[in-house]
C-alpha cells in the first residue's frame, strides 16, 4: 500500500511538469545516449571493430540526440570530415531549430478572441 501511495504523490508531480520540461528532458536522456553511442564508435574506429552504422546515428540525433551529437563530434574529434554525414548532421540540427522556433512562434501568437 505504501508504494501505490509514493507512485500517485510522484505521478501527480510529474502532471506539474509544463511540456517543454518533458522537452528539455527528452533531449537531455538523448544527447547523454546520443554522446555515447559517438564515443563508443569513434572508440570501434581506432580499433578497426564493429561500427555503428550511420542511419543509426542519424536516427539518434533526429530523436532529441542532436545537442549530444555536436557536442561529441567536437569532444572525440569524431564524424566531423565525412561531408555527407554533415550534410545530413546539419540538416537534422537544422530541422530541430526550425521546429522549435515554429513552436514558439505559434505560442507567441495573440489567441484569438
Amino acid at each position: 500500500m505504501k508504494f501505490n501511495l509514493l507512485a500517485i504523490g510522484w505521478t501527480s508531480k510529474l502532471s506539474e511538469i509544463p511540456f517543454w520540461g518533458f522537452v528539455l528532458i527528452g533531449y537531455g536522456i538523448m544527447g547523454i545516449v546520443t554522446f555515447c553511442f559517438y564515443g563508443w564508435d569513434k572508440k570501434k574506429a581506432r580499433e578497426e571493430g564493429w561500427r555503428i552504422p550511420e542511419t543509426t546515428l542519424h536516427l539518434l540525433e533526429l530523436a532529441l540526440g542532436w545537442p549530444g551529437a555536436w557536442l561529441a563530434q567536437r569532444y572525440f574529434r569524431h564524424k566531423t570530415r565525412k561531408v555527407s554525414f554533415q550534410i545530413w548532421f546539419w540538416l537534422i540540427g537544422v530541422l530541430h531549430f526550425a521546429t522549435w522556433g515554429w513552436w514558439g512562434w505559434k505560442l507567441l501568437q495573440p489567441s484569438p478572441i
